[in-house]
């Protein structure tokens, strides 16, 4: 109560030592690059899509990129452990395993479980912006792309710049971070280093996080090249995680990541090309009772290597752009076994642009060693009825092939099924997007049929969950999201967000375990203020979410900053009223956590 008090006086202090000048801000328009292979701007983007950029990242009251996917519309953040310690990310009612993860636009989806897919070896301080495409993107990306995606862009080297921050909190919450870029061997490097840990807010949810990220970008003969290499290892207390009769259940996870990519030019009349090879490697060390480790103990590695090229040039029919990728993988597991898999395939795409018309034709064509060719064409066509005002439509198809769990998990109470055959869905969606100088609003239906869906249900006569395809769904929704950027004294954002889904399963009646389980409502507002001449800046985040079979509730997370030429002081609390929720059963989420820290800029 006393730091609520604390907060209050600060706001008060700040509306009472304003400036009276006003000041003006203008909304600006991002260029994408996930909606299709060819970037473009917000306007003339024939699909939904979000970006959160570092600026409003910076602005909120979270440390890990886990939790700052939880303030993007649209998005269903289900958390087992905060602070980035594991959540489930899915969107548009499809399923956590039915949302392709990208870093820097290379699939990072972990084959043996989408438990893992956020498992990232970056820190929230290498990231300069966040873009999720929602709805199919398997015309762009192929597998796992059902519900949407999700690409986490990382910052690029800087020739010269050292800051560093510490961080403590409640729960005996600490956390230190170290980024430096400088210019070495005609090359840009950037090194990042980050830490946390703490003593859990409930017993045995304690961790320590540790990231090491390192990044270059290079030019040969004036083509650009980025090397990437990044390190991440958690080690947590894992209470309930699984199952509710485990409350000593512990976890170790290791994940590396390497990347190698650049662009080749000739000239504007000639294609480029873009070359990226890649490499990720996932550890996953699990107990299910600490207290007896040689009772239950598994251990899995995984790896998957790939390499892609994409080459696009314009002509007079618009911009053609062609993807050809492999992909290998396999596991190393003490439960599931030793097993590989291959894909290879292509993807094509050809925007057209006929006046205020824009139109993207586009399939992509997977092949499995195990189930063949998966095809999933689309369309997307827009209309920029004024500079200020977009109708837009699109449709398409999308696949997910079953993970090594679903296929091969063994124990007393689940089961997984070697005869799996990968999810089908099939996605439309139309809607409006109108623009001014100071704001940005749009409005979306959609709805998704899903067939060979992939859920474990309960056998009863032998008591344990099988993994089966079982269900058909139906999710059906809308989406209404507004901005605005005012010239206000005590005001410079507000964000709006609204998302309503509801969904029709067919098929016997069973009891399911995951695929039933979405937000009917989602709410989102923020607010951002500065004062004191911009120095002084304080932003409110209000979450209302309504879970289907499950109790809704409204969280308030506030954040604030004063600079000081280059020191930078922040708190964060968030649940600021100590709201009593849970993601999922038996798992209880955190109250009110207070933490504040320090920035230094070196340069």
């Amino acid at each position: 109560m006393k730091r609520c008090i604390l907060l209050l006086l600060i706001f008060l202090m700040a509306l009472y030592g304003q400036q009276s000048a006003s000041i003006t801000f203008e909304l600006k328009e991002p260029i994408i690059i996930t909606a299709s292979r060819a970037p473009s701007s917000l306007m003339s983007a024939a699909r939904t899509v979000s970006v959160l950029d570092s600026g409003a990242i910076s602005r909120l009251p979270v440390h890990s990129v886990q939790d700052a996917l939880g303030y993007i519309a649209g998005i269903d953040l289900q958390q087992r452990g905060s602070q980035g310690v594991q959540a489930d990310v899915s969107l548009r009612g499809a399923g956590y395993e039915q949302t392709l993860i990208l870093i820097d636009g290379i699939k990072v989806n972990d084959p043996q479980s989408g438990h893992h897919n956020l498992n990232l070896a970056f820190s929230l301080q290498d990231i300069e912006r966040i873009e999720v495409l929602k709805g199919s993107g398997s015309r762009l990306y192929g597998p796992n792309a059902m519900g949407g995606v999700i690409n986490i862009i990382t910052k690029k080297p800087l020739t010269q710049k050292l800051d560093f921050s510490i961080i403590g909190g409640d729960f005996r919450y600490n956390e230190f971070n170290l980024n430096y870029d400088f210019q070495a061997l005609k090359a840009n490097h950037r090194l990042s280093l980050n830490r946390s840990n703490s003593s859990g807010y409930r017993p045995n949810t304690d961790f320590t996080i540790q990231t090491a990220t390192y990044k270059n970008s290079f030019a040969i003969k004036h083509n650009p090249f980025h090397f990437t290499a990044a390190y991440n290892a958690k080690d947590f207390g894992a209470s309930r995680f699984y199952h509710p009769a485990f409350p000593y259940q512990k976890e170790k996870t290791e994940t590396f990541f390497l990347n190698m990519a650049g662009q080749i030019f000739s000239d504007a009349t000639m294609p480029t090309f873009s070359p990226k090879i890649y490499w990720r490697r996932h550890h996953d060390d699990f107990l299910l009772d600490y207290t007896r480790p040689e009772w239950y103990h598994n251990k899995h590695q995984t790896d998957v290597l790939g390499a892609e090229l994409l080459t696009a040039f314009s002509s007079r029919l618009g911009r053609t752009s062609i993807l050809g990728e492999w992909q290998h993988s396999k596991i190393v597991s003490s439960n599931l076994g030793d097993h590989q898999r291959n894909m290879a395939g292509f993807s094509a795409e050809q925007q057209f642009t006929v006046r205020r018309w824009q139109i993207v034709l586009g399939s992509s064509f997977y092949y499995y060693n195990r189930w063949g060719w998966q095809i999933s064409p689309g369309v997307d066509v827009s209309l920029q009825l004024t500079p200020h005002f977009t109708l837009y439509a699109s449709g398409g198809t999308g696949f997910r092939p079953p993970t090594f769990t679903e296929l091969y998990y063994h124990s007393p109470a689940n089961r997984g099924n070697p005869q799996l055959k990968p999810e089908r869905s099939v996605d439309i969606e139309t809607g409006a997007r109108f623009r001014t100088k100071r704001t940005l609003t749009s409005f979306a239906l959609f709805r998704r049929y899903g067939s060979n869906l992939i859920d474990w249900i309960f056998e009863s006569e032998g008591q344990y969950w099988q993994a089966e395809n079982v269900l058909q769904l139906t999710t059906s929704g809308l989406e209404v999201s507004s901005q605005w950027t005012t010239q206000r004294h005590l005001l410079k954002n507000i964000h709006f967000n609204y998302t309503y889904l509801t969904s029709d399963k067919a098929g016997r009646q069973i009891i399911s375990k995951y695929v039933f389980n979405y937000l009917r409502h989602q709410f989102i507002l923020g607010i951002d203020q500065q004062f004191v001449n911009r120095r002084l800046a304080l932003s409110w985040k209000l979450r209302y979410e309504d879970r289907i079979n499950s109790q809704a509730y409204f969280l308030t997370d506030v954040h604030v900053s004063w600079q000081i030429k280059r020191w930078r002081i922040f708190s964060h609390i968030s649940n600021l009223f100590d709201q009593k929720y849970q993601d999922f059963a038996s798992i209880p989420q955190p109250g009110r956590w207070f933490k504040m820290g320090v920035r230094f800029s070196v340069f």
